[in-house]
């Protein structure tokens, strides 16, 4: 479902049908599926991914309908891709290379074939041949709201209308959009402190039941459990569901290692170890100016980041991100003027200021509009001491 997966450049080389090779009509033995795609050990596999799958036995029709697919190969991929301005668009592949596709990553492939009417399952399979069009197929992409997910379920909510109840019932009334997806990256410890620095305070907004179907695993559900109208009643939207595939255990796991180094238990270290040496500095009267330098020049080139993923890009999750007020762009400056005028007196305000809104920001942490990960606390409690001991040794 992420922007690099690697299904999606697979698919954007190899798997397009020509229109003219299919059929304007579907017979009505055409089956219509949802396909549900595992998530996999990965970055650009962790949330999953949907499809639509269209089988017709007596055309020999059996494609996939992928909205998850990027061109890798078009010119300045990678700064479109940074600056969230990356086009994706529906793809069209045969089914057996999609699903060996998966088969090969060792992803779960599910599939529920749904219960529509012949008139129902012509308007959906029209639509997509509609969508497919040169001119329709393309969108900028979006993780939470317009994704290979999310485009399943508005075609489906569009062209079924007040025939289709999808089953919301999952719904918490509490969850934000950063809080359905840490569950993905709870065994990709440093993965999700990255996704979690650069997620701005939008993504801390309660999404509502709609939204959650973002991640295929709650489009899946919806599905499942959904009502579909037909021949004058209500019936189960997905009449079968199966397993295509299911994923073989992975005999080595990277778990352990991942649990003694992850990022919070490192950055605890550090702090304990940077506030022996901050301590010990002090009493042999060792100003540290090493130190500092490469403490705020990390901090200071992660507040440009930050700052350049605010305003810099049209990503719509990255605006409004507090993590700004410690990792600080000013930071880089501080690193400039110590090395060049190291007795220049004004430069202790800025480290008082530093330090108090440092002290500020650990005393409200839980009541910010934002959700910090945790190993940002120890961050904060570095910089924290830092700035503290350069004020104290004017």
């Amino acid at each position: 479902m992420l922007k690099l997966s690697l299904l999606t450049i697979c698919l954007s080389i190899c798997s397009f049908v020509s229109a003219q090779s299919e059929f304007d009509q579907i017979s009505p033995k055409a089956e219509i599926s949802l396909i549900t795609c595992g998530t996999g050990e990965y970055i650009h596999t962790l949330f999953g991914h949907s499809a639509i799958r269209v089988h017709d036995p007596l055309t020999n029709l059996d494609i996939v309908f992928n909205y998850g697919t990027f061109d890798f190969n078009k010119p300045g991929f990678i700064i479109d891709f940074v600056n969230g301005r990356l086009d994706y668009f529906l793809s069209i592949s045969r089914f057996d290379r999609f699903l060996a596709l998966y088969i090969r990553e060792n992803r779960d492939v599910h599939e529920h074939v749904l219960d529509l009417d012949q008139q129902q399952k012509q308007q959906i399979y029209q639509a997509l041949r509609e969508n497919y069009k040169e001119e329709n197929r393309y969108y900028l992409y979006d993780f939470f709201f317009d994704n290979c997910s999310s485009r399943i379920r508005d075609i489906f909510e569009l062209y079924l209308s007040d025939s289709l109840k999808l089953d919301l019932s999952y719904a918490e009334t509490d969850r934000s959009f950063r809080d359905l997806l840490l569950p993905y990256l709870a065994k990709h410890e440093w993965t999700c402190l990255g996704i979690n620095l650069l997620l701005g305070s939008p993504s801390d907004k309660i999404a509502n039941p709609q939204q959650y179907m973002f991640l295929p695993d709650f489009l899946d559900l919806a599905f499942k459990n959904g009502k579909i109208y037909k021949n004058d009643s209500w019936v189960e939207l997905s009449k079968k569901s199966r397993s295509l595939y299911e994923a073989k255990p992975i005999a080595i796991s990277n778990t352990f290692i991942s649990n003694i180094f992850g990022p919070s238990k490192i950055f605890w270290a550090l702090f304990f170890i940077i506030a022996f040496v901050s301590v010990y500095g002090r009493f042999k009267q060792n100003r540290q100016i090493a130190l500092d330098i490469l403490v705020f020049s990390v901090a200071g080139f992660l507040g440009i980041m930050f700052l350049y993923f605010m305003y810099g890009t049209d990503h719509t999750v990255f605006p409004r991100n507090y993590n700004i007020f410690w990792a600080c762009p000013l930071h880089i400056f501080t690193v400039f003027i110590l090395l060049k005028w190291r007795s220049a007196k004004w430069i202790n305000y800025y480290f008082a200021i530093i330090a108090a809104s440092l002290f500020i920001l650990i005393i409200f942490w839980n009541s910010w509009p934002q959700e910090f990960h945790p190993a940002v606390l120890p961050l904060c409690g570095i910089l924290l001491i830092r700035s503290t001991f350069r004020f104290i040794s004017k």
